[in-house]
C-alpha cells in the first residue's frame, strides 16, 4: 500500500516527506486492543466467526437489492470493506477503475464477496484487521490508523483508549460529514454510538461507555 517516503539530509535528519497518501503502516501488535474492539463492535460483530462473508446478512441485503432493482443495502464484512478499499485506494489508477471499485451494482457486490472469501482463506483474522486499519482513510489527509492517531490525538495507535478509538472508527461512516474539526457534535454523537456498541459487544462495561 502507498506510504510515506522520507528524505534525509547529510546528517540523517528528516528533511522532507513525499507521499500521495500519508500513511504509516504498523504491525498488529502496535494497534491498541481498544481500536480492534471498536471496529469489530460497530462494523462486523461476527468478524471472528464468519469466513470473510456473513452470508445471512449478505443474502438478506441481496434480496432487498434485487427486489428494489438496485443496491440499497450493504451488509459488508470487514473483509469485504478491505477488498473494496484496496481496489479503490491501491489498485485503481484511473477514474474508470475508481468508479468500478465503488459502483452500486449486484455484480460488484458478488465479486467483492468472492474476493473476501478468498482473503479469509489466505490470511488470519488479526492480519486482516490490521491491514484494513492500515489502509482506510480517516479524513484530513490521514490514511491508516497510525496517521489518524497522530493527526487527531498526537499519540501512536498502540496508545489509543476506548473513547479515542470510538471517535476514529466513527469517522469511517463519513469522513467528510463527521470531521471533528468542522462537525464536533456529529463526531461525538457517532463516537457515543460506537461506545455503546462496544459495551453491547462486551469489550467495555456500560458504565465505562
Amino acid at each position: 500500500i502507498p506510504g510515506v517516503t522520507t528524505i534525509k539530509d547529510a546528517k540523517g535528519k528528516d528533511m522532507a516527506y513525499v507521499f500521495s497518501q500519508r500513511r504509516h503502516p504498523v504491525e498488529s501488535k502496535k494497534i491498541s486492543k481498544a481500536m480492534k474492539n471498536a471496529i469489530v463492535s460497530i462494523e462486523d460483530e461476527r468478524f471472528y466467526d464468519h469466513e470473510g462473508v456473513d452470508f445471512q446478512g449478505n443474502f438478506r441485503a441481496l434480496w432487498t437489492n434485487l427486489t428494489s432493482g438496485g443496491v440499497s443495502q450493504g451488509a459488508s464484512t470487514i473483509d469485504q470493506q478491505y477488498v473494496k478499499n484496496y481496489l479503490l485506494l491501491v489498485s485503481a489508477t484511473t477514474d474508470e477503475e475508481r468508479a468500478a471499485a465503488t459502483e452500486q451494482s449486484i455484480t460488484r457486490k458478488l465479486r467483492e464477496m468472492r474476493m473476501a472469501s478468498d482473503l479469509d482463506k489466505t490470511l488470519d483474522k488479526d492480519t486482516i484487521l490490521a491491514r484494513y486499519l492500515n489502509l482506510v482513510s480517516f479524513g484530513n489527509h490521514s490514511f491508516g490508523i497510525e496517521a489518524a492517531s497522530r493527526t487527531y490525538f498526537d499519540v501512536p495507535a498502540r496508545d489509543l483508549g476506548p473513547k479515542q478509538a470510538a471517535l476514529l472508527i466513527g469517522l469511517l461512516q463519513s469522513v467528510e460529514y463527521l470531521n471533528p474539526y468542522t462537525n464536533p457534535e456529529g463526531a461525538i454523537e457517532r463516537r457515543n454510538t460506537v461506545l455503546n456498541n462496544m459495551a453491547a459487544y462486551g469489550s467495555i462495561t456500560q458504565e465505562e461507555a
